[in-house]
């Protein structure tokens, strides 16, 4: 192909193999780029970091560290209206409620917390933490003396999927794969750049 395309972690391009991998799309002609793009920079609402591999026969395709200009934050995001599992924060255990008021202390009663390690809370007006396969189950939103998981329809749209697009029903297939997924404003600027 005349161009080549590859999504991955920052951390792929320090992988043992990668000079070498680098190396034969090299010898086969290819001008190879490494960029290290924030997905929030390209429209998302979410901090994710991703490397993508440019390799173009001929030029060597660079991409822009921003693209376009939609800007979205958590808010955004959230569905306040529909029909949630809410528990109350007073229920959790002495740990974790003592987790999710220090998050409150630190975004505001109304943030967003992943219940990993000592994880911070995040302002609604900012952004998501990277989304994982396990976030279906680890994102909560907080919302005074309540708190819920955040739903698999919100998780796409943080991670960019349009309204209609169609997910899982089951809760945790849905979290992997979305989780799993190139955030999809990120993906559009990267292919809009290299046909252009």
């Amino acid at each position: 192909p005349e161009t080549i395309l590859v999504e991955n972690v920052p951390d792929f391009l320090r992988w043992g193999l990668f000079p070498q991998w680098r190396g034969s799309l090299e010898s086969l002609g290819y001008a190879v780029r490494e960029h290290v793009l924030e997905a929030n920079r390209y429209g998302s609402a979410q901090a994710r970091s991703r490397m993508i591999l440019t390799a173009r026969q001929g030029a060597a395709l660079h991409l822009a560290p921003d693209w376009g200009t939609e800007r979205r934050i958590l808010e955004d995001c959230i569905d306040w209206d529909g029909e949630h599992r809410w528990s109350r924060v007073a229920a959790k255990s002495d740990r974790m409620r003592s987790r999710m008021r220090k998050a409150q202390g630190e975004a505001g009663a109304r943030c967003i917390w992943n219940n990993v390690s000592e994880s911070r809370g995040r302002p609604l007006d900012g952004l998501a933490p990277t989304l994982t396969t396990k976030s279906g189950s680890q994102l909560y939103l907080l919302d005074g003396e309540r708190a819920r998981i955040l739903n698999p329809r919100e998780l796409a749209r943080i991670q960019g999927f349009p309204e209609g697009y169609a997910i899982p029903k089951n809760r945790e297939l849905a979290s992997k794969l979305i989780g799993n997924a190139i955030d999809v404003h990120l993906a559009r600027g990267v292919i809009e750049q290299a046909i252009k």
